[in-house]
């Protein structure tokens, strides 16, 4: 995934079904979860789509740090624009 990602996008690892898990059911523990991401440069979340536990962070969350990239990518366009009318070479 990250050799075809985009640059910038955010990458998550979502746990879902957490609504079924309980201590000894789980397959995969939080702490396994949290360092695969952790290897792979991801966001770690454990939610329940049927529930809707903790979806609504997770949302927040990356609606957020798309917010701050969008801010960011402003920020420089504004920063190139302001350098180019200072480098006119023939005015």
């Amino acid at each position: 995934m990250q050799e075809k990602m985009c640059e910038g996008a955010v990458l998550m690892l979502l746990a879902n079904k957490l609504d079924l898990a309980d201590g000894h059911s789980r397959k995969v523990t939080a702490g396994e979860g949290q360092r695969l991401a952790e290897q792979h440069q991801a966001l770690f979340y454990e939610c329940s789509a049927k529930t809707g536990w903790n979806m609504v962070e997770l949302m927040t969350d990356l609606a957020s740090m798309l917010m701050s990239q969008h801010d960011r990518q402003c920020e420089d366009a504004l920063l190139l624009t302001e350098d180019t009318d200072e480098r006119r070479c023939c005015a």
